[in-house]
């Protein structure tokens, strides 16, 4: 299933969000009400992960790749004044995750977030994060709840 790359498209319900699946390969993000992913309350959307063009797991700090399993949204933070690179990079949302696993708990600072680049979502563009449009980032953050909405990073 491919999502027109800037479309704002989403399928919503009042339903919370408590399982986010994000394919990689497809630059896929998808809100589900639980991990049985019978009800989707948001997307899905076209999504930018990584800049690495080999797609693979995170290995690193600095190696420009999306780390992939089980992790838990932590938090979530306005970041419309932040700053990467002497830019707004990081639109009004930044959903801060932490790794449930022993291969990915090791990366702090990643995040579903938004972008002042929007013509990035649906390449490998991010230095590890997950992009979404702003529309879509600011309709997930009043779905998710932090602490309790799991987010499973797929090759």
């Amino acid at each position: 299933m491919l999502i027109e790359k800037n479309a704002y498209n989403s399928t919503m319900s009042a339903a919370e969000a408590r399982y986010i699946e994000v394919i990689k390969h497809t630059f896929i993000l998808t809100a589900y009400t639980d991990m049985a992913k019978v009800e989707i309350v948001a997307g899905p959307w076209t999504c930018a992960i990584g800049a690495n063009p080999d797609g693979k797991d995170k290995q690193k700090v600095g190696d420009c790749r999306t780390p992939e399993g089980r992790h838990l949204l932590v938090s979530i933070e306005q970041s419309a004044t932040w700053r990467c690179v002497d830019e707004f990079a990081y639109g009004p949302w930044f959903l801060r995750l932490a790794g449930l696993e022993s291969t990915n708990d090791a990366w702090i600072g990643i995040a579903i977030h938004g972008t002042c680049h929007p013509e990035t979502i649906g390449t490998r563009s991010s230095h590890g994060c997950i992009r979404l449009l702003n529309e879509q980032i600011t309709v997930l953050k009043e779905l998710v709840r932090p602490q309790e909405t799991q987010v499973m990073i797929l090759p």
